[in-house]
């Protein structure tokens, strides 16, 4: 037989045993209820043409509300999935964002460094005076610069000064 509600060919008689369909899960006991009720000797005038058409709108009715909320549910599940998805991106997107910023956030915490050749006439005084504003400073340079206080110091050399 075929689910008078889905469709589905090669079920059981629902006619004979009151069952559901495999497939859209539709109750088909009314369908017996209905068959037993047309093959009582008890009932045979109780089934008019207005009773049968209104019975059968009644069960139409109820299988366009089971279709509608059937494809109301699959129409969500697309819509939770696409959302799932946009949610995804957006949370890869973010990580991107915030290496990005750790990145850019320990190239500001690295000193940074300009070269400087030593002209005639600096001294390490000068030089911390000219780049830093105070002369006592030229212990940053010796530093950054692994010189002590025997280094030579003489034009051409270049030094690393830091860039605060």
């Amino acid at each position: 037989m075929d689910c008078p509600i889905c469709q589905k060919k090669g079920i059981d008689d629902f006619t004979k045993k009151e069952m559901s369909c495999p497939q859209c899960d539709a109750d088909l006991s009314v369908y017996k209820l209905i068959h037993d009720l047309e093959n009582s000797e008890e009932t045979q005038g109780l089934f008019s043409l207005p009773r049968v058409v209104i019975l059968v709108l009644i069960i139409a009715v109820s299988a366009f509300a089971f279709n509608a909320e059937k494809n109301n549910s699959e129409k969500l599940n697309v819509s939770i999935t696409e959302l799932k998805s946009q949610l995804n991106a957006e949370q890869l997107r973010s990580r991107d964002l915030q290496y990005s910023i750790d990145v850019l956030n320990d190239s500001l915490r690295s000193p940074r460094f300009i070269n400087y050749v030593i002209q005639k006439g600096d001294s390490p005084w000068i030089i911390a005076k000219r780049f830093y504003g105070n002369p006592l400073k030229f212990k940053v340079i010796q530093l950054d610069n692994n010189l002590d206080q025997n280094s030579k110091f003489h034009p051409g050399l270049t030094l690393k000064i830091r860039i605060e």
